[in-house]
């Protein structure tokens, strides 16, 4: 049997874009670019994405459980298992700019390689 743990999860935040409506899910602890302030984002249209953390929650609203439950679905029919959360805490801050600083610096070695 297996037993599920927020350790195994991904967490999720699901909003609406104000003015295009779009429907968003924003995974708040894996960083999209070098920025630090940035993280995956993913939507029906475009899927997988980069967006900026402060900019898009000034720029979405919150979702019912009844909105954002067609996005949940097409993540987890391609394979996400996750943590649904309101709100982005400074634990997903610390945990993001963690990973962000192993990836650069993982880039940077391979660039000293080079």
């Amino acid at each position: 049997m297996i037993i599920m743990t927020t350790e195994n999860l991904t967490k999720v935040i699901f909003r609406r874009h104000k003015t295009s409506e779009e429907i968003m899910a924003i995974f708040p602890q894996l960083p999209g670019s070098p920025a630090t302030n940035s993280c995956i984002c993913y939507a029906h249209i475009g899927q997988h994405g980069t967006c900026f953390v402060n900019l898009i929650v000034k720029a979405s609203v919150p979702l019912s459980e009844d909105e954002y439950a067609p996005l949940k679905k097409e993540l987890e029919d391609i394979g996400y298992k996750l943590n649904i959360m309101k709100r982005i805490t400074m634990k997903d801050h610390v945990i993001r700019h963690k990973e962000n600083k192993a990836i650069n610096e993982a880039v940077e070695a391979i660039h000293a390689d080079a």
